[in-house]
């Protein structure tokens, strides 16, 4: 959708800012196309690079990609799924009140904000405590499907700290240094993942 909004853009000269092309996106995928599904992807594709989200009415910050640590993302092609089915659901009980979920994603905030503190102060061990804790939130909040689930455990199970990268299927893996990512790379290839370990133009 951001690739179609920046086309038609560019096509009849519209200027939109990123958050106002993020805006677009999100409403069109909502209100034309009826998908259910959170404002992250939009605001990620909108900004490019590595960006703190920050949806209570502030602003959107962008981080030095060079702050990340060694990562790995990690998939099964057998068990993706639509993230609007994890999403309707998910809006419908937040909309209602549910207390569970309201309580998680007032934390998720928090930690977000605490990942991108720990990053800028170069501390990887609360980084890395941070996305553990994002992926037990997740799973409080919601049903997990064991083989996703499986996934963050095989990745732990060496040493990594895990979350769902979004609700299809996929997660991502913090490392610490490159010989842990490769042996978080064997580890999960072992199960029968596909794996990609992500560089970084200028990190």
């Amino acid at each position: 959708m951001i690739a179609t909004a920046r086309a038609l853009c560019s096509l009849y000269a519209v200027d939109l800012s990123r958050d106002e092309l993020a805006a677009f996106a999100l409403a069109v995928e909502r209100e034309d196309l009826k998908i259910a599904g959170g404002c992250q992807d939009h605001v990620a594709e909108a900004y490019g690079g590595l960006t703190l989200m920050d949806f209570s009415g502030g602003a959107h910050l962008e981080l030095d990609r060079a702050l990340l640590p060694p990562l790995v993302v990690a998939w099964r092609a057998d068990c993706g799924e639509h993230s609007g089915l994890v999403h309707g659901k998910l809006r419908a009980r937040h909309a209602a009140g549910d207390q569970a979920v309201l309580d998680s994603i007032a934390e998720l905030s928090e930690l977000a904000h605490a990942a991108g503190d720990a990053l800028t102060g170069d501390d990887r061990e609360q980084f890395a405590r941070c996305i553990d804790r994002s992926f037990d939130l997740r799973a409080g909040m919601l049903a997990l499907d064991p083989r996703h689930v499986a996934l963050v455990e095989r990745a732990r199970s060496c040493g990594a700290s895990a979350n769902y990268s979004g609700s299809g299927g996929a997660i991502v893996a913090v490392c610490d240094d490159e010989p842990h990512r490769g042996l978080v790379i064997d580890e999960l290839r072992g199960a029968g993942c596909g794996v990609l370990a992500p560089t970084f133009a200028g990190a």
